[in-house]
């Protein structure tokens, strides 16, 4: 994949190749070996959570940042949401006792 040409993606990647020859420099190949392996532990990571985030709806397209919402709204969104699943299972207990319950 080409790298960007913006004088920030340059500066990163830059900063990345630094980071890959200090850690030689520093532990050999084994140095190396150890930061490939740790990027890859966040890589996973950070996929793992964005995905749970993504599912809550914390994230994405759905985000108040994202929406102009602040996050006193946010809050109450999801306090609202959870209120509601609340009532919603006791509901259906209620009206699962009462099938059990008639003659």
């Amino acid at each position: 994949m080409p790298r960007r040409k913006s004088l920030r993606s340059q500066l990163y990647w830059a900063a990345r190749d630094l980071g890959n020859v200090e850690a030689v420099e520093h532990g050999g190949v084994e140095g190396e070996a150890k930061r490939y392996a740790r990027l890859a532990v966040h890589r996973k990571t950070n996929t793992v959570t964005g995905g749970i985030l993504r599912a809550l709806r914390l994230s994405g397209r759905h985000t108040a940042t994202r929406s102009g919402e602040g996050t006193l709204r946010l809050i109450q969104r999801l306090r609202e949401r959870m209120l509601r699943q609340v009532f919603a299972i006791r509901h259906w207990r209620a009206v699962s006792l009462r099938e059990r319950l008639a003659p």
